[in-house]
């Protein structure tokens, strides 16, 4: 049997939630905090977090041999779209086998991989928390052991709700253009390739000429002449370094995305976002996990 924590009714900023409650739960315990490559984006949902635990005085340690906890930052890379942090649990399951083991809310989906044996022979106590339904019932369907608890919890990057550093952004943010943050990588559901394979090289110009033909034909689409600027700017912001990304979302007067943690951000910094979909359930999901209750945000999907 999986143990479960019963899932709870947020308030109007989603706190407490699950993952909250068992911060709190193990707030004498000493947490190490490890992460797979990302974005800015990624970035973001790790600063929701870290600045919780400091906030909350948590005692964050910097080499897993000495903590009571192994903490995986949330994201969307202990899936089949991004495997990177598959990798990365089966290496810290395998190096710290007596090491508690959290991982932080997450997209899991799997179609190649056999997620139930990587979780097969663990003996110490393994938390997973999903960040949106469809993920909460693909962990929910595995045969795993009784000493792995499910959860279904938000996004870390709304943890930065109510803390000084979004309320800085908020005050000092600006509407000085409409910005078209869209992906250009293999989770795009407005590009037809898994462009962020095609090789650096030869390739590359035509790659960005296909890019840059598709999203100008989206935004023509889109734009019927509503915008609340008449400047706007087309870029995937979130492979910029993590300052310059949060800069692009705050001086922007709306945000056409399907990023997101594009879309978080400038929901939580009161801005207009038109929130689009990708390839797999993830940013709808979340959507209707967390961000629906964000009256600036509007979903564009089918």
């Amino acid at each position: 049997m999986v143990n479960q924590l019963k899932l709870l009714i947020c308030t109007k900023n989603m706190l407490p939630d699950s993952f909250v409650t068992f911060l709190q739960s193990v707030s004498d315990s000493k947490i190490f905090l490890c992460a797979s490559a990302g974005n800015s984006g990624d970035l973001l949902l790790q600063k929701g977090l870290v600045t919780y635990l400091e906030n909350k005085k948590h005692i964050l340690v910097a080499d897993a041999e000495s903590a009571d906890i192994i903490m995986i930052h949330g994201g969307a890379n202990i899936n089949d779209i991004w495997k990177e942090g598959i990798g990365l649990l089966k290496s810290m399951l395998q190096t710290y086998p007596d090491t508690k083991i959290v991982v932080a809310p997450h997209t899991f989906e799997f179609w190649e991989t056999n997620f139930e044996s990587i979780l097969a022979d663990a003996t110490a106590q393994i938390h997973l928390f999903a960040r949106e339904r469809s993920s909460y019932d693909c962990l929910q369907s595995l045969n795993i052991p009784a000493n792995i608890s499910l959860y279904l919890s938000n996004d870390t990057a709304f943890l930065l709700e109510g803390t000084k550093y979004l309320d800085d952004l908020i005050a000092s943010s600006t509407k000085s253009y409409v910005l078209y943050a869209m992906r250009t990588d293999r989770e795009s559901a407005i590009l037809p390739l898994d462009l962020d394979r095609v090789p650096q090289n030869f390739f590359e110009k035509g790659k960005l000429i296909l890019i840059n033909w598709k999203l100008n034909r989206f935004i023509k689409h889109t734009n019927n002449g509503n915008t609340a600027s008449n400047k706007s700017i087309l870029e995937d912001i979130s492979y910029l370094p993590y300052a310059e990304f949060v800069e692009k979302v705050q001086h922007a007067s709306e945000i056409h995305t399907d990023r997101l943690h594009v879309g978080i951000l400038a929901a939580l910094l009161k801005k207009k976002v038109y929130l689009y979909p990708t390839k797999y359930a993830k940013v709808r999901g979340v959507y209707n996990q967390s961000l629906k209750q964000y009256t600036t945000v509007e979903p564009q999907f089918d």
